[in-house]
């Protein structure tokens, strides 16, 4: 029989092998997959169309000399990652009102994902994230790059900032001359991801898990089905259920639900991690992992288990809950 031992927060050793599973090193890997561009592209479509002049943009001048187009195209045409996130702040802070503005913003997060995936952090200027504190297109981007920094560092104050960006993104006002139905479109995407970064705040610097599983299920029921099963969805399913193992919110029917629902749509590179967390909460609340295969298949076909979960239970040979 396979033996588990459980050694503490670094990770899992399985037939003396030490692995490690720390949920913020899958976070990192598979937000690569998480794609912010449709979110920024409707923004700038709806704050500032196409058939608007940077001149007759009230809020960002025209270009008024060479050197800013030049600062501009040195500062994008930088191949590293950090040395480009670098050069974008410098043009942004050098050219504040610049009608390449919205396009270097954009970069700068692209630049700083791509940082994160090669084991980087660059920092990010606070002030630069707050040029405009009340457009909800700062707002959205300041929460999606210190977010990210939160889940990379678990720096508690880079983590308060994003959740209290994220609370003042959650009750900005629609812009005027912005449509009902371009705003629906806006915040659809934008409140899962504020709500991810209340949880992930409550969970690495409030250390309170309980208001954490609270909006992360707020999150994922903002979602349609199919988007649960990737990027931010994804990766969030697989954190609500490290939640449900904490000791001060323990439940260990739904954390298991939660980590075989996320195994069925990971890809093949991270299903063995994940399962080894699944199979370890499994026999802590099962006592073997007779009838996991079943519980896999039931949680494939719905994100939270049905209202009556006896069912289930009944289904699964000789179940007793052990929420321990």
């Amino acid at each position: 029989m396979k033996q588990f031992v459980f050694p503490g927060r670094s990770g899992y050793i399985f037939r003396n092998q030490e692995i490690e599973l720390e949920s913020r090193k899958f976070r990192k890997r598979a937000m690569k997959k998480y794609i912010f561009a449709a979110f920024i592209a409707l923004a700038n479509m709806i704050f500032f169309p196409a058939t608007q002049s940077p001149a007759q943009d009230s809020g960002h001048a025209a270009i008024s000399a060479p050197a800013e187009i030049d600062a501009y195209k040195v500062a994008n045409a930088q191949s590293d990652p950090m040395a480009k996130a670098e050069a974008l702040q410098v043009f942004l802070k050098r050219y504040p009102q610049s009608a390449f503005r919205n396009a270097a913003l954009e970069q700068l997060i692209d630049a700083n994902q791509k940082a994160h995936d090669l084991g980087e952090t660059p920092s990010v200027d606070d002030h630069l994230l707050q040029l405009n504190p009340n457009d909800p297109k700062d707002i959205f981007i300041s929460v999606f790059i210190k977010t990210n920094m939160c889940g990379r560092t678990y720096d508690a104050k880079i983590c308060d900032d994003a959740a209290e960006m994220a609370l003042k993104g959650l009750t900005a006002l629609k812009p005027p001359g912005t449509s009902d139905d371009d705003w629906k479109k806006l915040t659809a995407d934008m409140y899962p991801v504020y709500h991810s970064a209340i949880a992930l705040d409550n969970m690495v610097s409030k250390k309170d898990v309980k208001m954490a599983i609270q909006e992360y299920r707020t999150e994922l029921m903002l979602y349609s089905a199919v988007d649960t099963t990737k990027g931010r969805g994804l990766v969030d399913t697989l954190q609500l259920a490290e939640a449900y193992t904490k000791p001060d919110a323990r439940d260990l029917f739904m954390a298991c639900w939660l980590y075989a629902r996320s195994w069925n749509f990971a890809l093949a590179t991270y299903q063995a991690e994940i399962e080894l967390k699944l199979e370890y909460w499994y026999k802590r609340y099962h006592g073997s992992l007779e009838g996991l295969d079943e519980l896999k298949a039931k949680a494939r076909t719905t994100l939270f288990p049905p209202s009556d979960i006896s069912k289930i239970v009944k289904q699964l040979p000789s179940l007793q809950t052990r929420n321990q």
